[in-house]
């Protein structure tokens, strides 16, 4: 879509109940605690798991051990919902259930954060509507460091894990278990300010991690020893990023 020439008909609801697929392999229990996978938007039951958004309670027991299958879920507060038509460049997609969308312009929301600002939180995605939108309490993006949460970076692809860049600023990123010397990948064009800080844990980076700017390709760390906790910092400035690691002793 394109920025209003005219007003436009708003599109609000309130949502205290709604269906949701309930991801294979899980069962659901009424009164259980219902949250969404922030990697595939789809829901599942509480777990002491990363990458978890709770979403309420389930409001009945659904079996999709075999199958997905639609399940209600009771917000327990009531949600003010704005349907908001979707970048067709960088489209908000259902696998962002959970996570934050940006505007791209005064009607438009995208999934890029590019020079973008906080539209709200997706709930859903509709080819007609387009995407369902939750207000959220707004939190800049700066080198003021807002943490947005705990978040797992991409499994590797070839040694490497490319960070999306629908990453939030102020994300504390888990580094994923190492197969062998591996890459970590920044997104490209970030907003100015956009803060990120990668952990290890010592245990699932068995082998060397290197921190890298995919403008260029621009190598941003020395390799990182193997089985060592480290911590990264990168920050975003002019369109590129710089690094600073530590590695414990």
């Amino acid at each position: 879509m394109t920025a209003l020439v005219k007003s436009r008909l708003s599109s609000n609801e309130r949502w205290t109940y709604r269906q949701f697929p309930l991801a294979v392999g899980y069962k659901a229990f009424k009164n259980g605690v219902a949250v969404v996978d922030l990697a595939t938007g789809l829901f599942r039951p509480g777990a002491a798991a990363k990458g978890l958004f709770v979403a309420g309670k389930f409001e009945e027991d659904i079996d999709a051990t075999s199958v997905s299958k639609l399940v209600n879920i009771n917000f327990s507060i009531e949600k003010e919902i704005e349907w908001w038509p979707n970048d067709t460049v960088a489209p908000v997609t259902l696998a962002m259930r959970g996570q934050l969308c940006f505007l791209l312009d005064d009607q438009t929301v995208t999934s890029s954060t590019a020079g973008a600002s906080v539209a709200g939180r997706v709930w859903d995605v509709d080819a007609a509507k387009g995407v369902a939108v939750e207000r959220v309490a707004q939190i800049a993006t700066t080198s003021q460091g807002v943490a947005y949460g705990v978040a797992i970076a991409p499994a590797y692809v070839s040694t490497d894990s490319v960070i999306p860049a629908s990453v939030q600023s102020g994300s504390v990123i888990d580094v994923p278990t190492t197969s062998a010397p591996s890459t970590i990948t920044l997104p490209a064009a970030p907003a100015d300010g956009t803060e990120l800080l990668f952990i290890a844990d010592g245990v699932k980076n068995g082998h060397t991690v290197q921190y890298r700017d995919v403008t260029g390709t621009v190598l941003l760390t020395t390799a990182l020893t193997a089985s060592k906790r480290h911590q990264c910092q990168c920050v975003a400035l002019n369109g590129k990023w710089s690094a600073n690691a530590y590695v414990s002793p």
